[in-house]
């Protein structure tokens, strides 16, 4: 039998997830509230009634006693009570956390309003998710009224839409209470759920010391490089959407836009600035009239200049992690190591980086100022890395970040040999995007798309989770445009491969041989130097 306690047991989806637990389950059910007359007569023998304010921390404790689960359907001052009830949770022992809110669904849909409503919900999030506790994140968005169809489509990219459901559907969120799995024995599955539990998971970038999210979020994709660039508040929304689901690492670079994508994460992240590690970089020499990129530059004199530039897009004081984007053969490396340490030392930037650079560059690199990173491409699709590069950065306690992890999108199974890319799309010139080599290569997909029918996820997931399991200093950035790619990408977290499933992977893409290269000739010369 689950115990659960219900705060703001008045409210409408708590009153909906009671009858739903009465009728359905075996629950025994604390309801939490200041006005007792508000519920009725409930039956006495599998219900007490608790009449309090949630932010009576004391008598919240006391009811916290004896529990198993507490859903929390909060309004007004959520975060303070998100606060509270974490608190009081933590004191008492107790780890399960249900938490949703139906403010502002019975009323008009807003314009300007929407963001008065969404703010306390997002800040109870965060409280949330900062927590240790094992969660439940229901997020409705505005699903109670017709009109709301048209604004959830006009607003996708906003946060907190999650899954839409109907009104006469909200007892179903009380599936989510069912550990023992009664609700699913009696035909009910909760459709509305966004759940992680325990959070995020974290990883440390080599022997530096910087903690980051085990992945990442590449934002090249929102204003450069893969077709036009988003509507910039959609852009926002996602940054801040993969904040809410635990993401801290996010890069960046001058060069992506050039500098819109710089502006986007800076505003982005602003609000938790210290909560996130922003990576950015430096190194091309940018036309400052055209955007035109002229080659690239790395002068000491130049990297501190644009790291000010950078600084102020940004919306910060300091640089987490400042890369050199490619290798300059014009300056020593030495010099540019020495410049990215004078930064540091001034406290503009606080970790130096290298982004596909080769390996002996790298040692007389880290000789200089230590690297804390290295930034080069790798996937299923991409393994060149484990030839020297890996080894080395092992050796010398460097971490690794692979962008393209998904293979430029292409081992997600959403791209074919007849998909036809925008014009400004950087696919249109890799090699490895021609159809012919494209209709080669999805024998690889095929083979991801078996394994991960087996165990129930998408190929994607299966990618990201092999990349995950390779090294524990390993930090993918994949990017998306789209919310259900980062919460399918963010999911690959969840998915432990075990050594059987690793060989069975080798055996696999070992008998694909991929076609096409990854760059072509002009933009391959840049790289492994």
């Amino acid at each position: 039998m689950t115990n659960v306690l219900i705060l703001g047991a008045a409210g409408q989806l708590a009153r909906n997830a009671t009858k739903f637990l009465l009728e359905r389950t075996d629950a025994r059910l604390t309801l939490y509230l200041r006005r007792a007359s508000r519920l009725g007569n409930p039956d006495p023998t599998r219900v007490t009634i608790v009449e309090a304010d949630v932010l009576d921390a004391k008598a919240l404790k006391a009811a916290m006693k004896g529990q198993d689960v507490v859903y929390a359907n909060l309004a007004g001052e959520m975060a303070q009570q998100a606060r509270t009830i974490v608190d009081a949770m933590e004191a008492t022992g107790l780890k399960r956390l249900i938490f949703i809110s139906s403010m502002g669904i019975y009323g008009e849909v807003p314009g300007e309003e929407y963001r008065s409503v969404l703010d306390p919900y997002r800040d109870s999030a965060a409280v949330i998710e900062a927590s240790g506790l094992d969660y439940t994140i229901l997020r409705p968005g505005w699903f109670t009224r017709d009109e709301a169809i048209d604004y959830r489509l006009t607003q996708k990219g906003e946060p907190f839409h999650g899954h839409d459901v109907s009104l006469n559907s909200l007892s179903d969120l009380a599936g989510a209470f069912a550990d023992d799995g009664s609700a699913a024995q009696s035909g009910c599955e909760p459709t509305v759920i966004d759940e992680r539990r325990s959070g995020m998971r974290k990883r440390k970038l080599g022997s530096s010391g910087l903690e980051v999210s085990a992945l990442g979020y590449g934002c090249m994709g929102l204003s450069y490089g893969y077709g036009p660039a988003a509507d910039k508040q959609d852009a926002i929304a996602l940054i801040r959407g993969a904040f809410e689901r635990g993401v801290t690492f996010f890069d960046t670079a001058e060069v992506y836009g050039p500098y819109t994508n710089e502006e986007v994460v800076g505003e982005a992240l602003a609000p938790f600035r210290e909560q996130v590690v922003i990576g950015t970089k430096f190194g091309f020499d940018i036309d400052p009239e055209t955007g035109a990129q002229r080659g690239l530059k790395s002068r000491p004199e130049h990297v501190k200049q644009v790291v000010e530039a950078s600084l102020k897009r940004l919306k910060t004081d300091f640089i987490d992690l400042y890369y050199q984007h490619r290798v300059d053969p014009a300056v020593p490396i030495e010099d540019v190591a020495g410049a990215v340490g004078d930064l540091i030392a001034e406290g503009k930037v606080r970790h130096f980086g290298l982004s596909e650079a080769g390996a002996a560059t790298i040692r007389r690199a880290h000789a200089i100022h230590p690297v804390t990173a290295l930034q080069s491409e790798y996937s299923l699709w991409w393994r060149e890395p484990e030839q020297q590069i890996l080894p080395t950065l092992e050796e010398l306690g460097i971490g690794f970040v692979p962008f393209s992890p998904l293979g430029k999108g292409f081992l997600t199974g959403a791209i074919s040999a007849s998909t036809t890319f925008d014009s400004t799309d950087f696919r249109n010139v890799v090699p490895r995007f021609t159809p012919a080599a494209r209709k080669a290569n999805l024998a690889l997909v095929d083979l991801l798309g078996e394994i991960a029918r087996q165990r129930a996820v998408t190929p994607a997931q299966i990618a990201l989770a092999w990349l995950l399991a390779r090294k524990p200093w390993i930090v993918p950035i994949p990017g998306t445009t789209k919310r259900h790619r980062l919460e399918e990408n963010l999911g690959a977290v969840d998915v432990e491969l075990t050594a059987e499933e690793l060989l069975n992977i080798e055996a696999a893409v070992s008998t694909v041989e991929v076609q096409g290269d990854r760059y072509p000739a002009h933009l391959q010369q840049r790289v492994g130097r």
